[in-house]
């Protein structure tokens, strides 16, 4: 069962390819919801539980996902243009081919996230975690925000520019 941050039961409204564009999801769990190709565009899911979650081909624009969990989530092909994931835990999430074009990762937990594919193009990466990070074929890069700040780059994997 699903519950939004109110604690009322949404398990009907959580499924692949729904609508959840403008949603207030705030608080709620939605561990290993099966939420592939669906509309979250504009929605708060802040402090939400995505953990296990799939979320690939979801479209997340302007979303908010400030402080949530994203523990093993899958947001492969995920569209998280201007999405703000300040604070998020995506240790160990798959966002290969992601678009994460202007992007507030923020202080977000990164570690041993596949990014393979993924566009970075004018991401915040202000103090984020990358520790072990697959940075493979990654897009825009050198357009990334706060690449100074970034902890555990030293120890990410593939890091463009680098001969590591």
């Amino acid at each position: 069962m699903f519950r939004d941050g109110d604690g009322n039961d949404i398990s009907d409204r959580i499924k692949p390819g729904a609508y959840l564009g403008g949603a207030n999801l705030t608080n709620a769990n939605l561990t290993n919801a099966n939420l592939g190709g669906t509309y979250l565009g504009g929605a708060n899911l802040t402090n939400a539980d995505l953990g296990g979650a799939d979320l690939g081909g979801a479209n997340l624009t302007d979303a908010n996902l400030t402080d949530a969990n994203l523990y093993d989530a899958d947001l492969y092909d995920a569209n998280l243009t201007d999405a703000n994931l300040g604070g998020a835990n995506l240790t160990v999430a798959n966002l290969g081919g992601a678009n994460l074009t202007v992007a507030n990762l923020y202080d977000a937990n990164l570690y041993d996230a596949n990014l393979t594919d993924a566009d970075l193009g004018y991401a915040n990466l202000t103090d984020a975690y990358l520790g072990y990070a697959n940075l493979l074929d990654v897009t825009g890069w050198d357009t990334v925000k706060g690449k100074d700040t970034i902890r555990g780059l030293n120890r990410a994997r593939n890091v463009p520019g680098s001969c590591a």
